[in-house]
């Protein structure tokens, strides 16, 4: 794990002689809540909670490689792994429960109206449905592979071959923002791997071909 100030960087590994250190060196994803604490989900299945006032981390194993972790509006902290699949964390005791069983949940989000989003190899896009505790996939033309809400509440998925997707939760519509060899100004190319928005209402996105 590296942390960077503006000026150098500090890297974060695995000590097997400091208890407080990772347990993993492979991190898959970072997440920080709405207390400001940061989380990093490994390889190896282990959730880390970093204590920034003395640089330590506290462990939770979770047996199962993490992809993704979210936390919703209603304070749930949903983790999203290689397999067995989507899993809610309760951050009070350190226990864990698998609501979900499926295979690659790469990304989790929360629309404005409270609807939970999963992304996962079997089902891409899919709602979850909270009575019934299961996914009602969304039929898509191309795979997806993570999600973001904006600050407008726009859905935004990276997908592979169709570009930048904006998907309307309401409606369902969607709307494809590809390459276009004769536009300059086009995106650069339509395998999108992540996307993220800037304090400033900014999009970034990232590629597996430019970058």
């Amino acid at each position: 794990l590296n942390r960077y100030d503006g000026y150098s960087f500090k890297v974060f590994r695995h000590d097997p002689d400091d208890s407080g250190s990772l347990e993993d060196d492979f991190i898959e994803a970072i997440y920080e809540d709405q207390d400001g604490i940061l989380w990093v989900g490994s390889q190896d299945g282990w959730l880390e909670k970093f204590d920034p006032d003395n640089d330590r981390f506290t462990h939770y194993d979770l047996g199962a490689r993490i992809l993704s972790i979210f936390e919703d509006s209603f304070g749930r902290f949903w983790i999203g792994t290689l397999e067995p699949g989507l899993i809610l964390f309760d951050r009070e005791s350190g226990k864990s429960s698998l609501i979900w069983s499926e295979r690659e949940i790469s990304s989790i989000v929360q629309d404005q109206d409270g609807q939970i989003w999963v992304i996962s190899t079997e089902s891409g896009l899919g709602k979850f449905d909270e009575v019934d505790l299961n996914i009602v996939p969304v039929n898509l033309e191309y795979a997806v592979r993570k999600a973001i809400v904006d600050h407008q509440g726009n859905l935004w998925l990276a997908s592979s071959g169709g570009g930048l997707v904006l998907f309307d939760p309401d409606t369902q519509s969607v709307e494809y923002f590809q390459h276009n060899p004769l536009d300059i100004d086009s995106i650069s190319t339509n395998d999108i791997s992540t996307i993220y928005e800037d304090h400033s209402g900014n999009l970034w996105v990232g590629t597996y071909d430019y970058g």
